[in-house]
């Protein structure tokens, strides 16, 4: 079936090439080129202390856009000094090209079907998305997984790996009312692809099959639902014998079941209500335990979530709230030695009652439960023998702004602050282990439009109190900006001025001063050939007072011609800490960073 499947996919691909080519191929421009090219290099130099750094790096990255009648086909690539050891650095490319409702993945590309199938996993191969109206299909084929044998003489060695191949399919139908999917993925390793099975890693062959059914339904006018159901066979060792099994993946052609197969479940639904000035939902997902897909980098099983969110617009949309809370658990078929619970609560509120005013408040609490219970005698009775674990996380954060002033002075001012909260509760030994993380800034920032300057000043302060030590940073800082040459050219200085404190430790003082300095030349070439335009445009309704009864006759002007086809960035940012005090060693450091950028 893999192999039907990958031919079906490049013929769909070329097919659709040339069906859609013929649509308007004479009215297209044959071939349309844009990207751009980024280079930047960093100096560093430090006194008092050793270089944390390489006094000089480079880097160098682009994109090239081809536009080929339609289809769009991108390309990247990225230079450094950093990795000029690599004897390969163009170890991986892949190309999307792109003509209307056709979408081709070539080379290593990722797609993504559905958590519980195939979700963004690298591969190498071909795959395809159509999407003519309220049809859409997918399909892939290609290696997910490289062979890596293991070197058992080397020190330090990869991981070994089988060989995984994986080929899969989506096809649905979609339309302003309901929607219907069906998803098949598969994968295997290939036994043969390594020498040998390794057995200390215990990396063994696999074979994966995941069948899913997504589904979108509107019951109602204002009630929608939505669920997605996939079931998965497992394989963990392919050597395994042969065995008979009652489950619907195993009786088809696609899967072999074997004694180290496993059958399990997903599931996840929601309901909506969408109001007038609110919205509410209910939220349910199940994961059996053992469930798992090899279209995935890391999954999670063994858990029921169930959560209610919704949110409300009031005060004529000057006021918008929104909450969810919920709780998830694991260990759903009490197997396991440990069972956890979870709580999930989270409110957000924004106010904004006229054009000076905004206002923006978040909350959330997630708190953890854990029972964890002996595995011995159960007529032995030891109060120390389950243990009970609460882990909490307090998270709020306030944010006011203000506005005043005139269009040509606007004046702002802005407060923000955040407060965390993590508690370790352990009821049996009656112990609480608690970090606090506090957060505030207050800032003021003037603008004058007519000279393009900005200026900006304000306070921070960040504390933090763990059970071990605390600590303390406050300060000012102060910056301006300045636009000049019709803003051609923007700078920046930026200043700032630091006291931390640690507990039982004397102080230490942070200075750091900022220089930035960005030019656009193609604003001033803009802005002649604008001037240029205009004088054209006076020349031709000025001259001389011709005789009474003649008429001149207007010669159109001509067009300036643009000399340039791209945009030019030129960038120089100096950044100098100077750091003092009882607590550190006294020391300095420049750092410069010059970038350039062309962009087509």
């Amino acid at each position: 079936m893999k192999y039907y499947l990958f031919s079906f996919t490049l013929c769909l691909v070329f097919t659709g090439v040339q069906a859609q080519n013929l649509d308007n191929l004479k009215d297209q421009e044959p071939i349309k080129v844009s990207g751009s090219v980024n280079t930047s290099g960093v100096f560093y130099n430090a006194s008092g202390i050793e270089n944390r750094r390489d006094p000089f790096n480079w880097f160098t990255t682009g994109n090239l856009n081809l536009d080929i009648y339609g289809w769009s086909v991108p390309f990247s690539f990225s230079f450094s000094n950093q990795n000029r050891s690599f004897s390969q650095p163009f170890n991986r490319y892949g190309v999307t090209p792109q003509y209307k409702w056709v979408k081709a993945y070539l080379g290593y590309n990722s797609m993504n079907f559905s958590k519980y199938t195939l979700a963004g996993h690298v591969f190498l191969g071909a795959g395809v998305e159509l999407t003519p109206g309220k049809w859409q299909f997918s399909a892939m084929y290609g290696e997910l997984n490289k062979a890596v044998p293991e070197d058992t003489l080397a020190i330090t060695s990869n991981l070994p790996a089988f060989k995984r191949m994986g080929y899969g399919m989506k096809a649905g139908y979609h339309d302003q009312a309901h929607s219907l999917e069906v998803i098949i993925f598969k994968a295997e390793d290939e036994l043969g692809s390594i020498p040998y099975v390794p057995v200390q890693n215990e990396v063994l062959p696999k074979e994966n099959l995941v069948i899913s059914f997504l589904g979108r339904k509107q019951l109602f006018k204002r009630v929608s639902l939505n669920m997605e159901y996939a079931t998965s066979a497992l394989t963990h060792d392919i050597r395994s014998e042969e065995v008979e099994a009652s489950h619907t993946l195993a009786q088809t052609p696609l899967f072999t079941a074997r004694a180290s197969s496993q059958f399990n479940n997903a599931f996840n639904t929601s309901i909506a209500y969408n109001g007038n000035t609110y919205v509410l939902q209910l939220n349910y997902e199940r994961i059996d335990p053992g469930f798992n897909t090899l279209g995935a980098y890391f999954f999670n099983d063994d858990l029921e979530n169930v959560t209610v969110s919704g949110s409300v617009r009031a005060l004529k949309n000057k006021l918008t709230l929104g909450a969810n809370v919920g709780t998830q658990k694991n260990n759903l078929e009490e197997t396991e030695v440990s069972s956890t619970e979870r709580v999930i609560a989270s409110f957000n509120a924004n106010y904004i009652p006229d054009q000076h005013w905004n206002i923006n408040a978040t909350y959330s609490n997630f708190t953890t439960f854990t029972n964890v219970r002996p595995r011995f005698d159960p007529f032995f009775q030891n109060d120390l023998d389950t243990l009970n674990f609460y882990q909490v996380n307090k998270n709020s954060a306030l944010s006011l702004g203000y506005s005043f002033g005139s269009r040509e002075n606007k004046q702002s001012v802005m407060f923000t602050g955040s407060y965390q909260e993590s508690s370790d509760e352990n009821d049996e030994i009656n112990e609480t282990t608690s970090s606090y993380f506090y957060n505030g800034n207050l800032a003021y920032r003037y603008m004058i439009s007519a000279s393009n300057l900005s200026l900006s000043s304000g306070v921070s302060m960040y504390r933090s109190e763990l059970s071990m030590a605390e600590s303390t940073t406050i300060g000012p800082n102060v910056s301006v900006t300045k636009s000049m040459w019709k803003k051609a050219l923007r700078s920046t200085l930026a200043t700032s001025y630091n006291i931390q404190e640690y507990s039982d430790n004397p102080s230490s003082k942070v200075l750091t001063i900022r220089l930035g300095l960005n030019l656009t030349p193609e604003k001033l070439k803009k802005q002649e050939e604008e001037l240029k335009e205009k004088d054209q445009e006076h020349s031709t309704t000025t001259g001389e007072t011709l005789p009474k009864g003649v008429v001149q006759k207007e010669s159109p002007a001509e067009p300036v011609k643009r000399k340039w086809s791209g945009k030019h960035r030129l960038g120089l940012n100096l950044i100098y800490l100077n750091k003092t005090g009882e607590a550190t060693t006294k020391f300095s450091e420049v750092t410069a960073t010059l970038t350039y950028s062309y962009s087509f």
